[in-house]
């Protein structure tokens, strides 16, 4: 089998990314979660990212000739959850993340104005579509539209069975 050394690069904000071939399929990872290594190079200064990325993409290197297959996302299940309280998980996952307060502080306000919207605890299409019906800016709906969908895709993580935003398309101005 003829392996090809991954590559480092760079996004547009500086994080680095190492991209590699298996099975005919292109992968971009930044830390080293789906090979099983705690390496984050991300999570160092601007002057130590290089070196890390090199690390991360050697170890990719083994990984790849051992021919172990790549580590999925865990999905944690928890039962009994209604979609709610799936979504309540998913921003206190958030809230522990590094991310901007601001970002942070509009997960917080769109939990809150579903949560007004929502009937016994339960999410689905015709309550994600009157909620953000409620924003007429379609610079507000998009922007909405997009955080609630980020709350949404961290639920499912965490075991929400479904995607009440699903096939909800943003607004075209």
């Amino acid at each position: 089998m003829n392996i090809k050394y991954p590559t480092i690069s760079y996004d547009s904000n500086n994080y680095i990314f190492v991209s590699f071939y298996k099975d005919n399929k292109r992968y971009r990872i930044s830390n080293g979660e789906k090979i099983g290594i705690d390496l984050k190079p991300n999570s160092f200064p601007l002057e130590k990212r290089n070196e890390m990325g090199q690390i991360l993409a050697s170890e990719v290197y083994k990984f790849l000739q051992s021919q172990k297959p790549l580590i999925s996302r865990k999905r944690v299940q928890i039962d009994d959850k209604n979609d709610l309280e799936y979504l309540h998980l998913a921003l206190q996952k958030k809230l522990t993340s590094n991310l901007s307060t601001r970002y942070l502080s509009t997960l917080e306000f769109i939990y809150h104005k579903i949560c007004d919207y929502s009937i016994e605890g339960k999410l689905d299409k015709e309550i994600i579509k009157e909620f953000l019906n409620s924003y007429s800016n379609t610079t507000s709906y998009n922007t909405i539209r997009v955080h609630l969908s980020a709350l949404i895709s961290e639920a499912m993580d965490l075991g929400l069975k479904h995607n009440p935003m699903q096939r909800i398309k943003r607004k075209r101005q």
